[in-house]
């Protein structure tokens, strides 16, 4: 079966899709959403913006799409999803900065 698509389109989708997420797969970012225990990240995407992922349940990521629930306070339940291509997830980082410690302090 001949694809529908115009040529120059099909052309361009494989180079936009080629030029972004590079290092970032779909394993990769699960890995994230799976780690126990869980540690809050935010997610950048290729176009600037960047999203709190606060638990595990707010993001679903498949092969096509990542979707990303969204709240407006951090203590709120999300609100709105956000969907994007998983190829626009240009990188993924602690949102303190730091590893999450178990919650005991350390002792001196």
């Amino acid at each position: 079966m001949e694809d529908s698509r115009p040529r120059l389109l099909l052309v361009w989708t494989t180079l936009h899709r080629a030029s972004y997420n590079a290092d970032m797969s779909i394993d990769e970012i699960r890995k994230y959403v799976r780690k126990q225990p869980f540690e809050p990240f935010r997610v950048f995407i290729s176009d600037g913006s960047h999203y709190d992922v606060l638990h595990h349940d707010f993001m679903i990521v498949s092969p096509r799409v990542v979707e990303i629930g969204v709240a407006k306070d951090a203590k709120a339940f999300p609100d709105r999803i956000i969907s994007c291509d998983p190829l626009h997830i240009t990188r993924i980082a602690p949102i303190n900065g730091a590893k999450r410690t178990n919650g005991r302090k350390k002792r001196p």
